[in-house]
């Protein structure tokens, strides 16, 4: 993970490791944690997040914000425009953390409202919707709403690995069956 300073960020097994300053070839092990997936909010904090749980890394020293068993394991992580973190896990669906007088976790895809609890990637578009891959297909969450996408009848239920956007505002997502394509007239945004 590359955060807004330039400095590389890398999970192993045997910790987090983060480019130095000085010196963008060498690395410092900051973490000894296991975390597969980080994020910046907007105040410039670095998060990771994995068996671990959520790490705020850029303290000193980092420290878990929330317990591992708070929710299952963490493989995506995402910050959102509004401060939130969303971390997609892999059997308790998605989850969210705000921030603020202390911490709120919220499981906000719990089986059974998104299309499956193991998330596989995780997404903000401009408009600020969250996009959730799973694999039995993709959701949109808007204004609290969790949705299958695209809709009923023409859904993607393939394995959803990744989300990205263009510079055009459409959503671009990657199955194991090929690449779809969401432009915003058709999301509704």
């Amino acid at each position: 993970y590359a955060d807004r300073g330039g400095r590389l960020w890398v999970g192993t097994r045997a910790g987090v490791f983060r480019s130095a300053n000085e010196a963008p070839h060498r690395f410092e092990r900051v973490a000894t944690g296991e975390l597969q997936s980080f994020a910046e909010d907007d105040a410039g904090q670095v998060w990771g997040v994995g068996t671990a749980g959520l790490t705020l890394l850029s303290a000193n020293p980092p420290h878990a914000i929330v317990s591992a068993t708070a929710y299952a394991s963490g493989q995506r992580l995402v910050a959102d425009r509004q401060g939130r973190l969303w971390i997609g896990t892999r059997g308790d669906g998605l989850v969210r953390v705000s921030r603020g007088n202390g911490v709120a976790v919220d499981q906000v895809a719990r089986p059974g409202v998104s299309s499956y609890d193991v998330v596989l990637a995780v997404f903000e578009d401009r408009e600020g919707n969250i996009w959730v891959g799973t694999p039995r297909g993709l959701d949109r969450g808007s204004r609290g709403l969790i949705d299958s996408q695209p809709g009923p009848g023409g859904g993607i239920t393939a394995p959803v690995q990744a989300v990205a956007a263009a510079s055009d505002g459409s959503v671009w997502v990657g199955t194991t069956d090929g690449l779809h394509r969401f432009a915003k007239s058709v999301r509704g945004a």
